[in-house]
């Protein structure tokens, strides 16, 4: 094994505790131990093939077979209860370690297989606590893949395998010591024979194991990311006529995928086929070579210790064939998961505060000073300004100007290059984490859940914390409450998954409840009211007014008669910040802004 997968196996060790890494351990030592009933086995059959053939030909056992006769005290018994004895004492012997063997093999899987889940929900769980700029530096199916696929990969793929290869590395090494005692020239053969063919097969198919691997983990996430757009863009792929085409393109990458599955799954099949012809030839070789050199009771017996060798030996190089494979393949599949795991930040110790701690803060007051946030080809430069209590602040611009990265900075879910975000003088990214509901925010497209009306607008918080007296008034804010009041089902109407039932405009007003069930301080609206109707957005524009008391309103908005009203406007452009004022000063500040205002009659 070179430097880099073992330097990869370290990594993933380090993943598990040091109590599980000690339960590991001793569920393989366990393992490995029980190769002593194999070997006990082994030379029980090989005593009772030499014994038969002594007991056939009348001659008298040879002084190996007596010391092993008298060992097992049974050397005054007659030869069929010998026989008897050995052959049922062989078979209780393999069969006993067999069911052990495969117990023991499950418990490990299962318990690798909790320690998965463990290591899946600490990367998700780290990704949740990250910065936005983290998790939008690869895509959704990447991560997904790696918090999923490739955290079995880790710890059953490779782990358990690494276990499960080990024990019979084992076995196959006392076995070999067991035939030395015994006879050296078969031991000596048996492990050329086996360390030939097993070094042959590695190399032939290791390479080709590993990139078979790496295959499967990128075309599985360009499968999933191809079938998941063709959803998500079916009505222009309809309408541009694509239908065809896009199935089509799924289907070779489904196809090629398949392909290297079928390829990588025939891979064990090919150690299988080239061990058992190993047995076989080696059978002959023993057999033609002991009859030569050999009396009769000799060879026989040796054969039939090479043949009862050889029927643990072959599935132990077989297993140990298939586990550098396995190995191999799940190293290539964990690697994003690993590199996943370097990058993320331990979890912060933070405890989450209790819901009413909100009325800590009665008031919530904004600063941002010389906020600055570099990405590779966009800048936001030296942003600068104050969101009072109670304050409508809009901002407006034209699209790349930076209005929803600007967003994201003063939620806290994107951390600044330089410059400080600050709610009461605690910084913005603490500030959710430890009083959660504080913000409210509503995205221009909002995602529900598959569920009922209560489900979508709790998202994450449950019925005991806030019950269906909040559910109805956060609708009554977002214009909804008629509507679901007038359905038979009420709260439990069901809006199914991507919610079909509901129009775009009703998508977005749903959204908005969510946002305000925690009555927070501060709602952030990312363009959230472009898919409403004059009417709806005057409703809400209403009810909001209504919260001022207890709630400042952040609004990014394209249709300016939503941000007439505003006490301050923020006009950004090129990330830079070209205007702060009023309505009216904006006009008279920003030529672009006056003619946009005129063309809509305002």
């Amino acid at each position: 094994m070179n430097k880099s997968r073992r330097n990869k196996i370290r990594q993933i060790e380090s993943l598990l505790s040091k109590s599980d890494r000690k339960k590991l351990m001793n569920l393989m030592v366990l393992q490995i131990s029980l190769g002593i009933l194999d070997l006990a086995g082994i030379a029980a059959i090989g005593v009772l093939g030499a014994l038969t053939i002594s007991g056939v030909s009348g001659s008298s056992p040879g002084n190996r077979i007596l010391s092993a006769l008298n060992f097992l005290k049974i050397e005054n018994f007659s030869i069929q209860l010998q026989a008897t004895f050995l052959g049922v004492g062989a078979g209780l012997l393999l069969i006993f370690k067999t069911l052990v063997s495969a117990f023991i093999s499950r418990s490990s899987l299962r318990f690798l297989g909790v320690k998965a889940a463990d290591i899946s929900n600490s990367l998700i769980s780290r990704l949740l606590q990250s910065d936005l700029f983290v998790i939008n530096s690869k895509s959704k199916q990447q991560l997904l893949y790696a918090c999923t696929t490739g955290s079995s990969a880790l710890t059953i793929g490779v782990l358990g395998s690494l276990s499960l290869l080990a024990s019979d590395v084992v076995l196959t090494t006392l076995i070999l010591s067991g035939l030395l005692l015994v006879d050296w020239s078969l031991a000596v053969s048996t492990l050329l024979l086996f360390g030939f063919v097993a070094f042959i097969v590695h190399k032939s198919i290791s390479k080709v194991a590993r990139a078979k691997g790496s295959e499967i983990a990128s075309q599985t996430v360009k499968s999933n990311q191809e079938i998941l757009e063709s959803f998500e863009n079916f009505r222009e792929i309809a309408t541009r006529g694509l239908r065809e085409r896009f199935s089509n393109q799924i289907y070779s990458t489904r196809s090629s995928m398949s392909l290297t599955y079928a390829d990588l799954s025939f891979l064990p099949n090919v150690s299988k086929y080239i061990v058992e012809l190993t047995v076989v030839f080696g059978g002959l070789s023993v057999g033609a070579s002991q009859f030569i050199r050999q009396d009769a009771i000799h060879a026989v017996a040796t054969l039939t210790l090479f043949f009862a060798a050889s029927a643990r030996i072959a599935p132990a190089i077989l297993r140990i064939q298939q586990g550098l494979v396995s190995i191999k393949v799940n190293l290539a599949a964990c690697e994003s998961a690993l590199e996943l795991d370097e990058k993320l930040a331990p979890l912060p110790d933070l405890s989450v505060s209790d819901f009413d701690r909100m009325s800590e803060f009665p008031e919530l007051d904004v600063k941002l000073s010389s906020v600055n946030f570099k990405f590779p080809d966009f800048e936001l430069k030296d942003i600068n300004f104050a969101l009072p209590h109670s304050t409508f602040f809009a901002l407006v611009g034209p699209s790349g100007s930076g209005k929803t990265t600007l967003a994201d900075i003063l939620m806290g879910v994107l951390s600044p290059s330089s410059g400080q975000v600050l709610f009461n003088g605690i910084d913005a990214s603490f500030l959710a984490k430890t009083y959660p509901g504080i913000i409210g925010y509503v995205p221009q497209q909002v995602h529900l859940i598959a569920g009922n009306v209560r489900d979508n607008v709790l998202f994450g918080f449950t019925p005991s914390e806030y019950d269906d007296k909040f559910i109805w008034e956060a609708l009554r804010v977002a214009s909804l409450e008629d509507l679901f009041k007038e359905l038979p089902h009420g709260l439990d109407t069901l809006i199914g998954d991507g919610s079909n039932s509901l129009s775009g405009g009703q998508r977005q007003r749903l959204g908005i409840a969510r946002a305000v069930l925690t009555k927070p301080r501060l709602v952030v609206f990312d363009e959230a009211t472009s898919a409403l109707d004059a009417e709806t957005e005057y409703s809400i524009t209403q009810s909001l007014e209504k919260l001022r008391s207890t709630t400042s309103v952040f609004m990014i908005a394209h249709r300016l008669s939503t941000v007439r009203a505003a006490d301050q406007i923020l006009y950004l452009k090129d990330g830079s910040v070209l205007a702060l004022g009023t309505f009216e000063e904006i006009r008279l500040k920003v030529p672009d802004f006056d003619r946009q205002a005129q063309l809509m009659g305002l």
